[in-house]
C-alpha cells in the first residue's frame, strides 16, 4: 500500500515532531520565522517531492524566502487543535518584525511565537512519520543540523546557500555584513 501524498501543513506537523538531539527543539519550533526558514529548508535539501502533493510556495521577500501559505497553515493547525501557539517575550526583533509585517495589528511589546504539537497534533505526526519515515529521517537530520543555530544564523545560512531568495530581503546588509 502506498503512503498518502502529504500537504504542506503535514510538513509542520513531521517538523514539530521530528526527533533531534536538541532539547529546546524537542517537540517545539521557536518562532515564526525559524519555522518558515524550517520549511524552506525542507524544501530545498529534503528531496520530497514525490511525498507531497500541496506545497509551500516560497518567493523572495522582506525577510528572505516567504511564504503566506506557512502562515495560513499554522491557523489551520491550531485551530483544528494539533498544535499549539505560545508567545514569549523576547529580545530579538527579527521575529517580531516579520510578524508585524504581515500582521493587522501593532505591538510595541517584542514577542516570538513558539509552536508545538498537542496530544491529537503527536497523534497525526507519528501516524504521518510512519507513512513517510525515509522524510521523516531527513527532516529530522536538518532538525538536528540547524537546530541549535541562532535566528540570526540560521538566517544567514540561507541567505548564503540561497542568494536569490534574499535579494529583496531588508535585513540583508545587517545579517550578511561586508560578505553580501
Amino acid at each position: 500500500m502506498d503512503a498518502e501524498k502529504l500537504i504542506g501543513s503535514d510538513l509542520i506537523l513531521l517538523l514539530l515532531a521530528a526527533p533531534t538531539r536538541w532539547e529546546h527543539a524537542s517537540n517545539r519550533i521557536e518562532g515564526i520565522t525559524r519555522l518558515e526558514k524550517f520549511l524552506f529548508l525542507i524544501e530545498q535539501e529534503c528531496d520530497y517531492q514525490s511525498h507531497i502533493e500541496e506545497r509551500f510556495h516560497f518567493e523572495a521577500y522582506n525577510y528572505g524566502p516567504y511564504s503566506k501559505e506557512v502562515y495560513e497553515a499554522v491557523d489551520i493547525l491550531k485551530e483544528a487543535g494539533l498544535i499549539e501557539e505560545f508567545r514569549k517575550l523576547t529580545d530579538s526583533v527579527l521575529d517580531s518584525a516579520e510578524e508585524l509585517l504581515y500582521s493587522d495589528t501593532t505591538t510595541e511589546i517584542s514577542y516570538e511565537r513558539q509552536f508545538s504539537l498537542t496530544e491529537n497534533g503527536r497523534t497525526i505526526a507519528n501516524y504521518l512519520a510512519n507513512q513517510h519515515p525515509k522524510l521523516q529521517k531527513r527532516i529530522s537530520n536538518l532538525k538536528d543540523e540547524y537546530g541549535d543555530l541562532t535566528l540570526q544564523d540560521l538566517i544567514f545560512h540561507v541567505y548564503t546557500r540561497y542568494p536569490d531568495y534574499a535579494k529583496n530581503s531588508v535585513i540583508r546588509d545587517k545579517i550578511m555584513g561586508t560578505q553580501f
